[in-house]
């Protein structure tokens, strides 16, 4: 409704009007969750018999929930759109609008609530090139995004400050070694099989994981 006010005001070029109403509408989206969901997720999902960890960070354009890639996988590079989810107020009947999930009643206690609120999104798949229906839920204190073609489903929590930090070191860290093996093939290509060989200290740049250096601070305290 505050929307509905504030655009009518506009309309109307009654600019006090559309500042109360744009102050109403700025209130109630603060008390929705689905609009504070700000920052950083992190989710895991099993692929080919491994399990692989997932983090994106959640920001708003408008209505609409965006969660960008901060660890990039093979469906998905690094900055990337993971997907999208249309959080614009639906009026009753609207056929754009997904009913919620109703959980049995024995895993009411477990989320906090027997209704989970479900919005209509878009999957991105193939580094942005195919874009597929989704869905947002959320479930207590997490959320969830499936990508309903492909019957891929994912649900994100809050991460703690060592686990994020860990996950960003050894992500760089991979990177830093893929960045590196494609420079010493295109030096191998460019005829340059010398500097390859004699192991340049240029060609291995990558910081440490938090693995090696743990076993670093072990070897330094002996």
């Amino acid at each position: 409704e505050a929307t509905c006010q504030m655009h009518e005001a506009l309309a109307c070029g009654d600019d006090e009007r559309a500042r109360k109403w744009r102050d109403e509408r700025r209130a109630a989206r603060r008390s929705m969750s689905q609009f504070n969901l700000h920052g950083l997720w992190v989710g895991k999902y099993s692929s080919e018999g491994r399990e692989i960890h997932e983090m994106i960070n959640i920001t708003y354009a408008g209505d609409a929930l965006v969660a960008t890639k901060v660890l990039g996988d093979r469906f998905v590079s690094r900055g990337g759109i993971s997907f999208t989810a249309d959080l614009r107020p639906r009026a009753p009947g609207d056929p754009d609008a997904l009913p919620p999930v109703l959980l049995p009643a024995t895993y009411a206690d477990r989320w906090g609530a027997r209704l989970l609120p479900r919005f209509t999104g878009r999957g991105h798949v193939d580094d942005g090139a195919r874009k597929v229906e989704g869905q947002l839920i959320l479930v207590g204190d997490c959320i969830s995004f499936a990508w309903v073609p492909q019957e891929h489903q994912i649900v994100f929590g809050r991460p703690g400050g060592e686990l994020a930090l860990r996950m960003l070191r050894d992500c760089i860290s991979e990177e830093d070694e893929a960045e590196n093996a494609r420079a010493v093939a295109e030096r191998m290509y460019s005829g340059e099989v010398q500097y390859v060989a004699a192991g340049s200290e240029r060609a291995a740049r990558r910081i440490l994981r938090l693995s090696e250096l743990k076993d670093l601070q072990r070897k330094i305290s002996e």
